[in-house]
């Protein structure tokens, strides 16, 4: 191949790892999911077959721990929580292995330059993304400032192009300090502006990233690098200037990392960190040797995890050395830590041994930004083959010797590149039977269609998911109350954590008149997660069967209030549910924010002023606003009746369903669970309803009675709670647009 194919080829491979099948888009794209699994598939088996033919896998140090790597993960998947999803999981780390090899062997046969200079500039695509966010971020911000609001009031807190702002600065903070180690050895002059550019620019990123871990990792990656520079010099007089230097920006990022951390938002992150780091200590105590299963932490916090605050996106321990030991068992850390020492032994003599000393800064530079990287670990989980392809050059380039491309090729291994070949093939046939089930799977949701969920089902007779759709589909669809009692009693014995599920059950046992069982299925869903409904289902029905006491029912309700109460007299109109009311307000005092105190100079501006209100609304918008609700001033405040209805589409259209349960359980798969009307929240006001009965009352005065009967259904359907009068006046609507 010649070389500009090759440079052009390994360009290209690298920003689709990066910014397509290795970034975030695989769980969000369908597509892009299945096209991964073909193009990895076929990359890799085209190389290993190439590697069969003629030299085999790379030696280097830590093969034999690879490969015990790899074993203990196929061996811990059979052992696992849920084996199906543990062996898709799998897949993962064992293609980032084979990627490794595909790095060494480049370095092997010379190629060092070449993929040095596919890393910075991929380093160099992403913070352009980077910026790009931080353009939007200004003209957004542009157009609303003037003489009361002379500057964008908040900062950008960059997340591209992984879309979050941790994974961004994981890879932001390794190459800094990688960029400036090569900057200052490059041979070319003309190379030196632009690596030094790209560290500046990747500052810049790392620092509205505003990740603690990035700063942090950042610290100790420059820290180490000047310690080992330190470290190969005598004249260590130089070195009180540089320790001060570096001891003021130590002590820089520590307070940045204190003023952050004294945000609120971050005092819950902090909550949901412990509770994770417990739960993975749970885990490791309860099977020390194979652990849960790769991929299997998620599924084992909502076992174990303590529901009074909860995040149900979160899938990792947040903390990669705990969440190895949870999801592999302790025997993989030993793993890991006789393979770092392996490779350390030769970083060491390499470096000692280097003839030159920019080969020694380099090795240096890229040592330092693999610790900047493993300390990042410490706070998070990095997964993403786009984020994990970085210290997998650095590590390839730190236990690799320089080689030419004239030198003469190190033969290696064919035995394990036949094992591998066998083990990729067999993932890509399990990959393409997956992808099959998984389509007719998505069909299922869009359509909600029973006899797809069933084709998946028997396409992929071991996920669970799919049964889950079939038990949920079932219920949906039959008017037989007893045989959608049974459909959920199945979904929730084989998955007791899907708190929808028991809600939904709850429901079912309150219609057929068994209230007891409906408060038990409520309770077990309360334990999950106090964020869902099932706190306010139970209290609510505790109250109108009087089965608890009125402090037992206060409690449940106070559980429920997770921001300001709508229908305040509903929740004012028996005793326990006023001193709900009364409590949450003491304990929790409703402050407007500055995305309030907008929408409410929109509401003061527009009727002399409509233009200053529609720019107040848009500044409170990227505020965020608290207690006001924009969307429904956004009506109020319409410039035209166009406008106006657009708005009120927009509320009426607008929908949230959590998808998380799945997400996390079954590798970024999406259904629709939606909780069963009865026992969810509290009846809509008037207020709440205006909108829906305004814009089904202009289809019927336009002459459209079919799209008005759908308004009305369409809110039936979102607001189940509706009180007698609410829904009296709804049918009477219904039958006016009968009427000839």
């Amino acid at each position: 191949m010649s070389s500009p194919v090759r440079r052009f080829g390994l360009l290209f491979l690298a920003f689709y790892l990066v910014f397509i099948g290795g970034s975030p888009y695989y769980y969000q794209v369908f597509a892009i999911r299945v096209a991964h699994h073909v193009i990895m598939t076929a990359l890799l088996l085209w190389w290993l077959i190439a590697r069969l033919r003629a030299d085999g896998i790379p030696k280097t140090p830590i093969n034999s721990a690879v490969y015990a790597l790899i074993a203990l993960w196929l061996i811990t998947s059979a052992l696992a929580l849920d084996p199906r999803i543990a062996f898709e999981s799998a897949w993962f780390p064992i293609t980032h292995a084979m990627l490794f090899f595909v790095i060494v062997d480049g370095f092997m046969r010379g190629r060092q330059r070449l993929i040095m200079e596919t890393l910075f500039m991929t380093a160099a695509l992403v913070a352009i993304a980077a910026f790009v966010q931080v353009i939007q971020w200004w003209f957004g911000w542009q157009p609303l400032l003037g003489a009361d609001l002379p500057f964008p009031p908040t900062l950008p807190r960059l997340d591209q192009p992984f879309g979050v702002s941790t994974w961004l600065s994981a890879f932001a903070a390794p190459m800094i300090i990688v960029s400036i180690g090569w900057a200052l050895t490059v041979r070319r002059a003309d190379y030196k502006p632009p690596l030094f550019a790209l560290a500046a620019a990747l500052l810049i990123v790392l620092i509205l990233a505003f990740s603690r871990g990035g700063f942090l990792a950042f610290a100790f990656g420059v820290m180490l690098l000047i310690v080992l520079r330190l470290f190969s010099r005598r004249a260590l007089n130089r070195a009180v200037p540089i320790v001060v230097g570096v001891g003021a920006l130590t002590v820089a990022i520590i307070a940045v990392v204190i003023l952050i951390s004294r945000d609120a938002s971050r005092h819950a992150g902090d909550t949901l960190r412990a509770d994770l780091w417990s739960t993975a200590v749970t885990l490791i105590r309860l099977d020390p040797f194979t652990g849960a299963g790769v991929g299997m932490f998620g599924r084992g916090h909502r076992l174990y995890r303590d529901g009074t605050y909860v995040d149900d996106r979160l899938s990792t321990a947040h903390n990669l050395y705990l969440n190895t030991a949870a999801e592999t068992g302790i025997f993989s850390l030993v793993i890991i830590g006789a393979g770092t020492l392996a490779a350390m032994r030769v970083w060491v003599r390499q470096w000692r041994t280097a003839k030159r000393d920019t080969r020694k800064l380099r090795l240096e530079a890229a040592f330092a930004a693999l610790a900047a990287f493993a300390v990042q670990s410490l706070f998070d989980t990095f997964t993403l083959t786009g984020i994990v392809v970085l210290p997998l050059v650095l590590l390839a380039y730190c236990i690799t010797p320089t080689r030419f491309i004239t030198d003469a090729v190190i033969r290696g291994s064919k035995l394990p590149a036949f094992a591998f070949a066998g083990l990729i093939a067999a993932f890509g046939v399990g990959l393409w039977l997956s992808d099959r089930a998984h389509a007719a799977f998505n069909a299922s949701v869009t359509h909600q269609s029973l006899r797809d969920a069933q084709t998946a089902l028997s396409f992929d007779p071991s996920m669970r998911l799919y049964q889950l759709q079939v038990d949920y589909l079932t219920a949906a669809q039959t008017d037989d109350l007893p045989t959608a009692i049974r459909a959920y009693e199945n979904a929730t014995a084989l998955e007791p954590t899907w708190d929808t599920g028991w809600i939904n059950l709850a429901v079912l046992y309150s219609r057929a008149g068994d209230d007891a069982a409906a408060r038990s299925s409520l309770e077990r869903a309360a334990s999950i997660s106090n964020w869902n409904s099932a706190a306010f289902g139970w209290a609510f029905l505790s109250e109108i069967t009087e089965t608890a006491s009125q402090p037992e029912i206060t409690a449940a309700y106070l559980r429920s209030i997770t921001y300001p109460p709508p229908n305040i007299d509903w929740w004012i109109s028996t005793p326990a549910r006023r001193a709900a009311y009364e409590r949450y307000t003491a304990e929790n005092p409703i402050i407007p924010t500055s995305g309030d105190e907008y929408v409410r100079r929109a509401y003061a501006a527009f009727p002399d002023d409509p233009a200053a209100a529609q720019r107040f609304l848009a500044i409170a918008e990227r505020l965020g606003p608290f207690t006001e609700n924009i969307a429904l001033a956004r009506v109020d405040l319409a410039p035209s009746p166009d406008a106006r209805r657009a708005a009120m589409i927009a509320i009426v259209g607008s929908r949230a369903i959590s998808q998380n349960f799945e997400a996390v359980l079954y590798q970024g798969r999406r259904a629709q669970f939606e909780p069963l009307p009865g026992l969810t929240s509290p009846p809509p006001t008037d207020q709440d309803l205006r909108v829906w009965f305004e814009l089904a009352q202009s289809f019927a005065d336009e002459g459209d009675p079919q799209t008005a009967r759908q308004v009305y259904e369409l809110m039936i359907q979102r607001h189940p709670n509706l009180v007698s009068d609410q829904r009296a006046r709804i049918d009477a609507a219904v039958r006016a647009l009968e009427e000839p």
